[in-house]
């Protein structure tokens, strides 16, 4: 764009020597909305052309206004081209503003993604690990009833009789803790997979929704 950012010093579009600089800014406008379709030598040429007349004509019968092709300093369809440009900029802070929400929730996303990924394949290591810490439960209370029946059949009542339940056994009070534990750490897992997964879900909506936004833009 132009850096002339004032109204017009000259009247555009009349029969009248038009100041170069207005017209060239106009095009300029016009091209840069979208609505004149010319090549830049044209665009710099500071020439009112059938094109840049027939434009202002349309932007005059969109916005209700005197349809004579003529842009006037402080007239009415400079206002109107103003406001125009205003709207315009506007949007366009706005879809920057989207597209930089975009960019952080693709990379939230992206580190969700490893997460998951990091929590998916230690499932297989917990599960293991849970697996050994229940055939070692169960190993020990084999081996604490031997020992009672061992006890038993000898007589010998001693630190560990026959009266101690087997629940109450050192041996099997601390394989259940390591068995708990592994239970703890494998339930723990899986649900951070869910956790992971449901906010994976989230941000992939949220990232639908920006982009059909920035369609727009």
């Amino acid at each position: 764009m132009s850096d002339f950012r004032s109204v017009l010093l000259d009247t555009v579009g009349n029969s009248f020597a038009n100041n170069e600089q207005d017209v060239r800014y106009i095009k300029r406008r016009f091209k840069a909305l979208g609505r004149l379709n010319e090549p830049d030598d044209v665009i710099e040429d500071g020439i009112i052309t059938r094109e840049l007349t027939s434009t202002i004509k349309t932007f005059q019968k969109e916005n209700n206004l005197k349809e004579d092709g003529v842009i006037k300093p402080n007239g009415e369809t400079e206002h109107a081209l103003a406001q125009l440009d205003t709207q315009k900029a506007v949007n366009n802070n706005g879809c920057s503003s989207l597209k930089r929400d975009l960019a952080i929730e693709q990379s939230r996303l992206e580190g969700l993604s490893l997460d998951k990924q990091r929590a998916v394949e230690q499932h297989n290591t917990l599960l293991k690990k849970l697996r050994e810490k229940e055939r070692n439960f169960e190993n020990v209370k084999g081996e604490v009833n031997i020992e009672r029946a061992s006890i038993a059949s000898s007589g010998y009542m001693g630190l560990v009789g026959v009266g101690m339940s087997l629940g109450n056994h050192p041996k099997i009070i601390e394989a259940e803790n390591t068995l708990n534990s592994a239970r703890n750490a494998f339930k723990a897992n899986e649900q951070a997979i869910v956790d992971l997964s449901d906010r994976m879900d989230k941000a992939i909506y949220k990232i639908n929704d920006l982009q059909n936004k920035l369609k727009d833009c």
